[in-house]
């Protein structure tokens, strides 16, 4: 049985690979969608270094700003990069990419979609709701058609492989398997790590993507600094593990903060923590999805803390936002912090 896993990140191969391991295929080949991100390409290669898993690994690169003709050409072109045809399953990191949801289309088989983050959840709703019926995008198959390109995944019945699976509602056309991370459970046992006396703050571009101002998000962090400060009054070292899309310029203010150490992860935080041989003595972030994955994985051998951000400081995506902070209230492995 032979799958082909179609990514555009380091964590949409760890699911990827999850799913693999859960549908019990044997051989594999990658396709990775790079959109120029020098640490997504190299993370990837080392994660696949460090699983031992060998398999053919194609690079497709996106090219930057490109208008409206350009995209088609470089979507109509993606036929040339498909080398093999007798897949069982396509296994798509994130389906609403239409990179990838074109490249899965140009092979005839069953579709598995895996988890990008936290964005599942907003798929699953977008789903759930109208998906792809809605008058818009009717259209702008068929404008796409007339190029003979197919960028949206559409199909009666939409299967995930999510570790969301107990936490959404799905409508009958949308099945979700649950992904417990038996894979990387069965490598952490083979990992024996003593806890460090420092905190690990994971990074989220927040800035970089206009969720929050820059002042704002230093006036959080430095206010998680004075509740660190309250919890470990003899002084601890948090080290700020840096989102791969951060920009050197938060970064450099970040550093400033007395205490705070800048760490620029090789692998995936997933598989930083498991394969490390010291265990920070907690995790703090907001609402990234690695407070999920690490709490499935590392279960309470690590003491997560979500910080809640006053929805009215959120400059889009307020309610999604506000759902995944109710999701970490609502979980037994991480405490949500409101007042700090």
């Amino acid at each position: 049985m032979k799958a082909k896993l179609i990514i555009a990140s380091p964590l949409q191969l760890i699911n990827a690979i999850e799913a693999k391991e859960h549908l019990e295929i044997k051989s594999t080949d990658i396709t990775f969608f790079s959109d120029g991100n020098i640490t997504n390409e190299r993370q990837v290669k080392l994660l696949l270094e460090e699983l031992k898993i060998k398999t053919a690994l194609s690079i497709i690169k996106i090219p930057k700003n490109l208008n409206f003709l350009e995209r088609m050409l470089f979507l109509k072109n993606l036929e040339k990069h498909k080398l093999y045809n007798n897949y069982e399953y396509i296994i798509i990191g994130h389906f609403r990419s239409i990179y990838q949801a074109a490249f899965a289309n140009l092979y005839n088989t069953k579709y598995i979609c895996v988890d990008d983050g936290t964005r599942t959840l907003d798929d699953i709703s977008f789903l759930n709701r109208f998906g792809y019926s809605t008058k818009a995008f009717k259209l702008k198959t068929l404008l796409y058609a007339f190029f003979s390109v197919k960028p949206y995944l559409l199909s009666k019945k939409y299967t995930f492989f999510s570790y969301y699976a107990k936490k959404v509602e799905v409508k009958n056309h949308v099945h979700v398997l649950e992904n417990t991370f038996s894979y990387m459970r069965s490598l952490k046992s083979k990992k024996n790590s003593k806890v460090e006396k420092k905190i690990a703050f994971v990074g989220q571009s927040l800035v970089d993507s206009k969720l929050l101002t820059l002042d704002f998000y230093l006036s959080l962090l430095n206010n998680i600094d004075d509740y660190y400060k309250k919890r470990y009054p003899e002084g601890i070292t948090v080290e700020y593990y840096a989102h791969r899309n951060e920009s050197d310029e938060v970064l450099e203010l970040v550093a400033k903060m007395p205490n705070w150490v800048i760490i620029k992860n090789k692998l995936p935080l997933e598989l930083h923590f498991l394969f490390s041989s010291q265990f920070p003595e907690e995790v703090g972030l907001f609402f990234s999805s690695v407070a999920e994955t690490l709490s499935i994985i590392l279960g309470d051998e690590l003491k997560l803390r979500s910080f809640f951000i006053p929805t009215d400081k959120l400059l889009y995506r307020k309610s999604e936002i506000n759902n995944l902070f109710e999701t970490n209230r609502n979980s037994e492995n991480i405490q949500l912090i409101n007042n700090y």
